[in-house]
């Protein structure tokens, strides 16, 4: 995976264009900007407000895309399921941790 993309998991915030919307990084709490791909903008995909998501990030680019089971299929390193899964297992932590400070 090329060292200036991040795979990050996200909340939809805000829809500004047709196929663009605001997201929050659920770690950081850092905002971003998500584009649909073509093929998905073709098929209509509409995401909701407060939907979770799994994004690659581009910091050189500022913006990110939404990463599919297509994507993760046609990885072959195995790197994006990897580092899915491993976004999934720090968040699941926080969660328990925050529910048991309350």
């Amino acid at each position: 995976m090329n060292p200036d993309v991040s795979v990050r998991k996200a909340i939809v915030r805000q829809k500004l264009d047709e196929a663009q919307y605001t997201v929050e990084d659920i770690f950081t709490g850092e905002e971003l900007l998500l584009l649909l791909s073509g093929k998905q903008r073709m098929n209509y995909w509409e995401l909701t407000i407060g939907q979770e998501i799994h994004l690659l990030y581009s910091a050189v680019r500022q913006r990110g895309r939404m990463i599919t089971g297509t994507d993760i299929k046609m990885d072959e390193s195995q790197s994006l399921g990897t580092a899915i899964y491993k976004l999934d297992q720090r968040h699941a932590e926080l969660k328990s941790k925050q529910e048991g400070d309350t």
